[in-house]
């Protein structure tokens, strides 16, 4: 029994490795943003054109600052300033002749449930949309969609996820706009033990003590 509860613990932490790492001490998307190479911690920064249906990966353009590889260099997103604040710049028709929208597409690993917390607000241009859908493809589905509001707000909430599931945070705007800017502000994960699975983790604890 101790040796497969030995075993447990070391698959838990395994399972939970090599993407965004989350776990019961919450963890800052800020942090984790790719730096200049797109999809590190599986996290890619991403627009989306709705009238295809497709995802495409932004190109660098400096530390933590992605962009879509067009000629307008629009939808953009990057780390603003000292904050914890993540930025989103939009194309749409009256702007760019095309409506696409930013995607931070986050990789799960693992299976149990996360909480997802932090804030949203629209700088200029408004009001924006801003989503979180879970799944492939789930911008395309919108009974994926597990959160969403319009112009600014605040969000905590708790979402059950398999490995290989992801998490897309998406800000969109209308056709009329110019210059929509929103940001993401504060996301954190934080991993959602199961009972059984902190209580197994607690055995483990008591027999480390022990030793």
């Amino acid at each position: 029994m101790l040796i497969r509860a030995s075993i447990f613990i070391v698959l838990l932490l395994a399972s939970i490795a090599g993407a965004l790492p989350i776990s019961t001490t919450p963890v800052s998307l800020y942090n984790y943003l790719p730096q200049g190479t797109n999809g590190t911690d599986d996290i890619f920064c991403q627009y989306y054109d709705p009238a295809t249906g497709s995802y495409v990966d932004m190109v660098n353009n400096g530390n933590y600052s992605w962009k879509a590889n067009l000629p307008y260099g629009v939808p953009t997103i990057l780390k603003s300033g000292d904050s914890t604040n993540i930025e989103m710049t939009q194309s749409t028709v009256s702007r760019n002749l095309v409506n696409l929208w930013s995607v931070i597409n986050v990789g799960l690993e693992g299976a149990g449930s996360v909480r997802v917390q932090g804030s949203v607000a629209t700088i200029s241009g408004g009001p924006l949309y801003f989503s979180i859908y879970k799944g492939l493809d789930s911008i395309a589905r919108p009974d994926c969609q597990v959160w969403t509001i319009n112009g600014a707000g605040a969000f905590d909430f708790e979402v059950p996820f398999v490995n290989g599931e992801r998490l897309l945070l998406s800000c969109a705007s209308d056709d009329s706009v110019t210059r929509p800017v929103g940001v993401w502000q504060d996301v954190q994960f934080t991993l959602v033990p199961e009972p059984a699975t902190m209580a197994v983790l607690a055995l483990g604890a008591l027999l480390i003590r022990k030793r």
